[in-house]
């Protein structure tokens, strides 16, 4: 249905003593600004799902609070802490919580090849952290993370050749191709 900011607006000056939250379609936050003026809330879904980075500016933005000095970097480490502690103390599977951090690096060079590492369900049977090395491998986001292992695959026979083939630059990436099968393997 279409979003009709107007008649929230005018049910909050007809009823000022009750409380107004507007819901939905909110991309950056002058538009969220703009209806702070007029309201009492806003509520944020699909925006903060596909950019969650976007939510650490918003303590500075709306309540004065000095910037986070948290990286994404360091945010997604935390996030590899949790999900250990969630698989240890619940049985959650890592890729059950990591689907809700693939928009953390939007917007950044070697953003897709990181989403798809974390998305590779080949990977599953790896620990967080060591997933978190691969998608961070080979410069496939703007920087290594420091400490962790550079190394493209935790099996060496399964490492592809640094140099890409014409099928790896002329199509996107499949989920399977962070490594080569081993002989016998289905791929």
């Amino acid at each position: 249905p279409p979003l009709r900011y107007e008649l929230v607006h005018r049910l909050k000056h007809d009823f000022p003593a009750l409380h107004f939250s507007i819901n939905g379609g909110f991309d950056d936050l002058a538009q969220m600004h703009a209806h702070l003026r007029l309201l009492d809330g806003v509520m944020v879904g699909r925006a903060a799902y596909h950019d969650p980075w976007s939510l650490a500016q918003w303590d500075s933005a709306f309540y004065g609070e000095p910037p986070a000095a948290l990286t994404r970097e360091e945010v997604e480490r935390q996030m590899c802490d949790y999900m250990v502690r969630e698989a240890a103390l619940n049985g959650t599977p890592w890729s059950n919580i990591a689907r809700h951090m693939l928009g953390l690096r939007n917007g950044l060079p070697g953003a897709r090849r990181w989403r798809q590492v974390w998305s590779d369900h080949k990977l599953k049977s790896l620990a967080p952290h060591e997933v978190m090395a691969l998608a961070h491998a080979d410069g496939g986001v703007a920087a290594p993370v420091e400490g962790l292992s550079n190394a493209r695959s935790p099996d060496p026979r399964r490492a592809i050749p640094a140099q890409p083939n014409a099928r790896d630059t002329a199509e996107p990436a499949s989920p399977g191709r962070w490594y080569r099968p081993l002989e016998g393997e289905a791929p």
